[in-house]
């Protein structure tokens, strides 16, 4: 397994954990795709908020802008 495969894995037993969702190594999750789409979109909000509140990027209207310099704040 890959370096990538593995982190993969780890972020999808860490979301599983979350959800209180058992993971089996050799099938994944057993959960629905929805449960699993949700639990995704509500994690990449989190990182979303996290880089705006430390300036790495600003909330216009529903979009996210990448600042360049970060720095320069």
């Amino acid at each position: 397994m890959t370096k990538e495969e593995k982190q993969m894995e780890q972020y999808i037993k860490d979301l599983c954990k979350e959800a209180d969702v058992d993971y089996d190594p050799e099938f994944g999750s057993h959960m629905d795709d929805k449960k699993f789409n949700k639990l995704l979109e509500r994690d990449l909000q989190k990182q979303l908020d996290y880089m705006v509140a430390e300036g790495f990027c600003d909330k216009v209207g529903d979009k996210y802008v990448y600042r360049e310099n970060p720095v320069d704040l």
